[in-house]
């Protein structure tokens, strides 16, 4: 009953444990907002309590969507064994070829007789 965990508040973020919120400790809170930081932060029962008390739930789906894809992209990483930043070396390769061939384009339509493609592999060798 001493914790700091039911301090009123305008905003507060259960980030550690699942149920954290539930019957037993929903009426407790005097917040305005909670936002679920961990996943499954509130039970049913905890959330009905919040709801009757106007207290505004942004669920964990919502709240931690970005670490949710983070995780995912983690676990795709972890499954080929691949070195951290694998997975976006391919994408930034084409997307630099993208961008040297579009402004190779406006170049060509310009009048400009510049090769960017074969510089661009003199310059990017080795890297």
């Amino acid at each position: 009953e001493g914790s700091g965990m039911y301090t009123p508040c305008d905003i507060y973020v259960p980030a550690a444990l699942e149920q954290a919120i539930n019957k037993n400790n929903a009426g407790k809170f005097d917040v305005r907002l909670i936002s679920e930081g961990a996943n499954g932060a509130t039970t049913v029962a905890g959330d009905q309590i919040l709801q009757k008390n106007n207290v505004l739930v942004i669920p964990d789906i919502l709240a931690n969507a970005a670490g949710v894809s983070c995780s995912y992209f983690e676990w795709l990483k972890n499954l080929d064994h691949r070195r951290p930043g694998r997975i976006t070396k391919k994408w930034e390769q084409n997307s630099k070829k993208m961008l040297v061939s579009g402004i190779q384009k406006v170049l060509n339509e310009k009048g400009y007789d510049v090769d960017l493609e074969t510089l661009d592999k003199y310059y990017t060798r080795g890297a």
